[in-house]
């Protein structure tokens, strides 16, 4: 179990599209995603990570809350970006050594958002600052079920499938995750049946037995014997064509005044 401990490291942020301007916003993810390889101002870094999913008040057509993630570093050092979070979700105060940090989840903070578009024209918001909700006031609570993850401890996380897509790919490219770890289990192959004759050949092979004047009981004998099979419509289109030939070679064997020896002499 994850709990407040303070720890010496820096911070970094990411966008998720939410409204911009100062609100009240309720925690509602906490997902530790493991060691990522990072780039900040031109230089790659190799950080513990945190994401941190904000709901607002404000709602989509459908009536879905708006939230905004923002990714951080795992690190409770004071001047840390996740430690000003923890420090703004506890009403100012600092939690006491020992706190979970799931513990959290649910409580709320005033952030702010700013929007910043990418160099494809696309908008994002960006959660600038983080600060206590101040005294007298209120949140509502949550619209969605706040979700824990903790790439190490499994045992105490959300089910991956619930998690944003944007940490389904942060898993996916942690440093740290379990040799075995997969972000869904592996689907198993449905087999593809064998094709099997039309019914126009079904119809073919009983006209062909009434030409040649073959039976049809033993017929059907000796393809149960051959192939385990019981009727002419389970043949597939290889047994089909081999069966098709042994009758030719069948009715030839009647033709043939000769006795076909069913052994050789030794």
């Amino acid at each position: 179990m994850r709990t407040f401990t303070k720890f010496p490291d820096k911070a970094d942020g990411d966008y998720i599209p939410y409204p911009a301007g100062t609100s009240i916003a309720l925690l509602t993810g906490l997902f530790f995603v493991g060691k990522q390889q990072l780039s900040f101002q031109g230089e790659s870094r190799i950080r513990p990570t945190v994401v941190l999913s904000w709901e607002g008040a404000d709602r989509a057509a459908d009536g879905r809350a708006l939230s905004v993630l923002e990714t951080l570093t795992d690190s409770l050092h004071d001047k840390s970006t996740f430690f000003n979070r923890a420090l703004a979700l506890t009403g100012g105060q600092e939690p006491l050594p020992g706190l979970a940090l799931r513990a959290l989840l649910g409580k709320p903070a005033v952030i702010t958002v700013r929007h910043v578009e990418s160099q494809s024209g696309h908008t994002y918001a960006r959660v600038v600052s983080c600060g206590p909700l101040p005294r007298g006031l209120s949140a509502p609570p949550p619209a969605v079920e706040p979700l824990y993850f903790d790439l190490q401890a499994p045992v105490e996380s959300c089910p991956i499938t619930a998690l944003p897509r944007r940490c389904q790919r942060l898993l996916e490219t942690a440093l740290d995750k379990p040799a075995t770890f997969m972000i869904s289990p592996p689907v198993e192959a449905t087999p593809i049946p064998a094709p099997l004759i039309s019914d126009l050949e079904v119809q073919r092979l009983h006209r062909r037995l009434q030409q040649l004047g073959l039976p049809l009981n033993r017929t059907l004998a000796w393809i149960a014997r051959a192939w385990g099979i019981h009727s002419f419509p389970e043949l597939s289109p290889t047994q089909y064509q081999e069966l098709w030939t042994r009758l030719d070679q069948w009715h030839q064997q009647l033709q043939d005044p000769r006795p076909v020896p069913l052994h050789h002499a030794a």
